[in-house]
Parts: structure tokens; sequence; C-alpha cells
């Protein structure tokens, strides 16, 4: 079932839906802005899509017309996949899994060329795709001497979409994704945040996994003050399994890795079990205490503060009636009762599905859009400093959205979900002058599940305008 992995891990962590690569050759230099296909190209083009633009008359001309004939329905098959691909592609990525991408893309035609990212090369291109429904994707294609394909990506190109420049008209676009809506774009300079532009960035989210952020700051605080290390170790504890996003819930019982493998899981892949484990090992208080220390504006908002697997329990484990009865009970009641539900549920036993919100407004993580650029500025204070610098390397290893025109020189990022509720934040430091931004959208619908491939694009359009 496509939704019982509780997304309290982030969603489509990149917006990457193809990431198709098995090439010695680089990608071409891509330039930020739209090259039609007139200007900067050497070559002389073939045939006009219709309501695009023409594609060139080279080999990675003539691959990319065919590649788009396939993502607007022509008949592929397996024969036609490796009479397109070379040996060396296919060796990585097999023909069955090259069909089962054009499968999923092809449902959003028509895919229309609008331009090219950058000059065209007679065996190295960078298109620009409008999809069905609007989105603008780019598409980086490499072929060989014999104009085989050997390199191809297809990601999101929200940063080149012409409808969404402006912060005004990203808000505009996510209002319609989900009635609840959160957005702070802001300067990061001497740990404050100062707004650059705002939308309810004073209101209390639910906020999936950012939550682990706070996990990561008071552990990079206990580091720095010595109580506890990078190189401690954590043996994995069957009671402090829960579902996933992430691996670690497969870990053998009484295996021991090292905090800093638990740290990167938790923020890259937003693993639970990691999160879990990480959570008692520093203690429930100590993180209760870092949202005060981190600026939170209201800690009490997150007390008890949940593991994933007893927010899980709370969801999914138990009656309307045992939920309700759970958020109207003081914090020394709700205490008492996660402890008899760590006792005696266990999650990874739940059988159904998880489709549509539960208590996103009441059971929940939750912080201000300005919360979490401050916890994001002490997060980068930790990271600078060489005794914590581990923290800057967590938040790196997933930039959340592809940054494909190269607007930033540092992407740290923690995004989080469950149904109805999706959130994303950016720590960016500016390529063209050094200078550090954070980008945040929390969106919430309560009755419904929200749309998140168009909220991340949305999301990465916000950004990109960061960057420039």
């Amino acid at each position: 079932m496509k939704r019982l992995v509780l997304g309290l891990g982030v969603v489509a962590l990149s917006a990457t839906v193809a990431a198709m690569g098995c090439s010695s050759s680089s990608h071409p230099p891509v330039d930020p802005g739209v090259v039609p296909d007139d200007a900067g190209s050497d070559a002389s083009t073939s045939t006009t899509d219709a309501g695009g633009v023409a594609t060139p008359d080279t080999p990675a001309g003539n691959a990319l017309a065919w590649v788009l004939a396939d993502l607007n329905g022509a008949k592929v098959t397996t024969v036609d996949v490796n009479a397109h691909f070379t040996k060396a592609f296919l060796a990585a990525v097999p023909a069955s899994q090259v069909l089962s991408i054009f499968s999923q893309l092809s449902p959003q035609k028509p895919w229309t060329l609008t331009g090219f990212d950058g000059k065209t090369t007679p065996t190295a291109l960078v298109a620009l795709l409008r999809r069905g429904d609007g989105q603008i994707w780019r598409l980086s294609l490499n072929v060989d001497t014999a104009g085989l394909i050997d390199g191809l990506l297809v990601n999101q190109a929200p940063d080149a979409d012409p409808q969404l420049t402006s912060f005004e008209a990203v808000d505009a676009r996510l209002a319609t994704l989900a009635p609840n809506v959160s957005v702070l774009a802001a300067t990061i300079d001497k740990s404050a945040c100062t707004p650059l532009h705002a939308v309810a960035a004073d209101t209390s989210r639910p906020l999936g996994s950012q939550f682990k952020l706070y996990i990561l700051a008071a552990l990079a605080e206990s580091v720095k003050t010595g109580a506890h290390a990078w190189t401690d170790t954590i043996a994995i504890d069957d009671k402090l399994k829960s579902l996933p996003s992430g691996t670690f819930q497969d870990q053998t019982t009484g295996t021991k890795l090292p905090v800093t493998a638990y740290v990167e899981n938790m923020i890259s892949i937003s693993d639970n079990t990691a999160t879990d484990h990480l959570l008692f090992f520093l203690g429930r208080t100590t993180v209760e205490d870092a949202l005060a220390k981190n600026g939170h504006h209201q800690p009490s908002d997150n007390q008890p503060f949940f593991s994933t697997r007893e927010l899980f329990d709370l969801k999914l484990m138990l009656t309307s009636q045992e939920r309700t009865d759970f958020i109207a009970g003081t914090v020394a009641d709700k205490r008492a009762k996660l402890q008899t539900y760590d006792d005696t549920l266990d999650p990874r036993t739940f059988a159904g599905s998880w489709v549509n919100p539960i208590s996103v407004d009441t059971l929940e993580w939750f912080a201000t859009p300005k919360d979490l650029c401050q916890v994001m500025s002490n997060l980068k204070d930790y990271g600078d400093a060489p005794a914590t610098a581990e923290v800057r390397k967590a938040l790196s290893i997933n930039p959340g959205i592809p940054d494909d025109a190269g607007l930033f020189s540092y992407i740290g990022f923690k995004g989080g979900s469950e149904p109805g509720v999706l959130t994303l934040s950016f720590l960016l430091q500016r390529k063209k002058d050094g200078a550090f931004r954070f980008y945040s959208v929390e969106l919430m619908n309560g009755s419904a599940p929200v749309n998140e491939d168009a909220i991340v694009y949305a999301a990465g359009a916000g950004r990109a305008i960061l960057g420039r």
C-alpha cells in the first residue's frame, strides 16, 4: 500500500522522479536562464513539438525527440529501450526500470519542450519541459558517439517557472493547495532571523518530522558541553523500533552504531527508529528543554515530546475515544499513558492503511516558521564550530529539492509529513554573495490529504527566489 509509511519522514526527500545516470561524461553547464532553441545552439533544428520549440538536429536532439515521444504516450518496448540506451546505462538501470519510469511520467502528458538550459552540444543538452499541469521540468541528456543515451536525469524545475518568480505568486499557488498555510523567508545573520517575506509566520502548525531539528540541537549542545560525543555508540533496542520512514527498524536488536549514524539517518532520510533512539539517549526532558533554549515561542505545546513510535500508537493503535481522552488529559496524565502505551502497544503490528488526516491539529509536534528559523540559525552556529561540525554535514546530506540551477553553495534541509501535513525548511547559503537565508513552508489540511508534489514544486520556486 502506498501510504502506510506514515510520512513522518520527508515526502519526496528529493523532487527527482527519475535519476537515470550512468555516464562517464558530465552534464553540460547549466545556466539558470531559459535559452530558446535558436539562441546559443550551434545545431540546426528538427521538428517542433506541438506548442513548443524544436528539438536540435543533433544526436542528442534526436534522442530527446525519442524521449519526448515516449513521455507523450508512444508505445515503447524493451526492444526500443535496448536500441536507444548504451549497454553500460542498462547495466545500471535495466530496461524494465526505464519502462516503469516512462509509464509513471507519461500520464502527466502532454510534455512540451519549451527551451533549453544553457548551450546545447551535439552530445549533451538540458531541456526544459512543460508538464500537462503546467509544471516546468528539467531533462538532462547525454549520448555517446553512436547517439545512444548514456545519461538521463529528469527533475522538477520550479526555479525555471515563469509563473512563479515572486513570493506573492508562490503564496497564491500554496493557498490553492491547503486551507492553512504559513511561509517565512528570512535572512540569518549573527544568530538572528530577519523576515524578508512572511505569511502567518507566527502561527503554530504541525511539523511532521521537522521536530527532529530540536533533537539535533539538543544533541549538539550535549556534545558541546562534553556530556556526549559523536563517537558514542547506541545499541538498537527492539522497544524503540518504529515504523518507516527509514531503515534502522530492520537493524538486528543489539547492534551498536555510532551516534553519527543515527544523526545522519534521522536528518537525511528522516529515519524514525534512529530518531527515537536519539530521543531516549538524550532523555525526553532534555529535548523538551531544548525547545526553550532554541527560541520556541511556546515549548509547553510539545509536552510530552513524543517519540515517533508513540505518535504512531496514538494515531493508529487507539480508538477515536481513547485519542480524545488522551488529548484532554494533563501533561502528567499524558506522560503516564505514554508509558502504558510503550509497554503494551506496538505500531509495527498495524495492518491497515493511513491515508487521511488524524488529529493533525492536536496530536503532533508544533512550531511556527519563526521558531523553525531560530532553531535553524542555532544549528548553523553549531555547524560552524569544529566540535559540532557534524551538524552542518547532517543537514546537507539531502537538499530536499535539487538545486540544478546552482543558486546555493550550501543547503541544509529538513521536512516532514503525515496525511494532511507537509512542511519544508531550508538553511541556505547563496552562491552569489555567501549570505545565509532561510525559507520555510508549513501546510495543513485537517480533513483531506495534501498534494505533496504540487507543494514541493511551489516551495522549490520560493526557495529559488532567495538565491537570485
